[in-house]
């Protein structure tokens, strides 16, 4: 079965190359790159690979995405003193490429006065994308 092909803002990537010439034009390695991207812009913080976890010639890897809009729940966290608690999901898998996404973010409390209780909030920072198995 062949799978279709995303078009418009959305590319399937497929292959390692694929995956940097993407990551290439969004990555942000200096604070100048950071700078000079928008508050909801997406950028790639990193890219990584592994051949590690099954020992062939099958490659596990990704990226992790944010924007400075979310980036800033970090530095929200600090101000207020609160310890910086990370916390990863990587319940959702993207089916039709292969890829699982890990939210990464800080845990924080606040209190419902309407309710009169406290209730826990995860508030995202980044997104890692995660693409197992593919055939380099």
């Amino acid at each position: 079965m062949k799978k279709k092909q995303l078009t418009g803002k959305w590319k399937q990537l497929g292959t390692h190359t694929e995956l940097f010439e993407w990551a290439a034009s969004r990555l942000c390695t200096t604070k100048d790159e950071f700078d000079a991207v928008g508050e909801r812009e997406l950028v790639v913080l990193q890219v990584f690979e592994s051949t590690e976890v099954n020992k062939t010639k099958e490659a596990s890897f990704g990226m992790v995405l944010s924007c400075k809009k979310i980036l800033r729940n970090f530095l929200t966290a600090a101000a207020y003193g609160d310890p910086v608690s990370i916390s990863c999901d990587g319940t959702y898998r993207l089916t039709d490429a292969g890829w699982t996404l890990i939210n990464l973010g800080v845990v924080g409390v606040i209190y419902d006065e309407k309710e009169r209780q406290f209730h826990q909030r995860f508030y995202p920072c980044a997104v890692i994308r995660v693409c197992e198995s593919l055939r380099l």
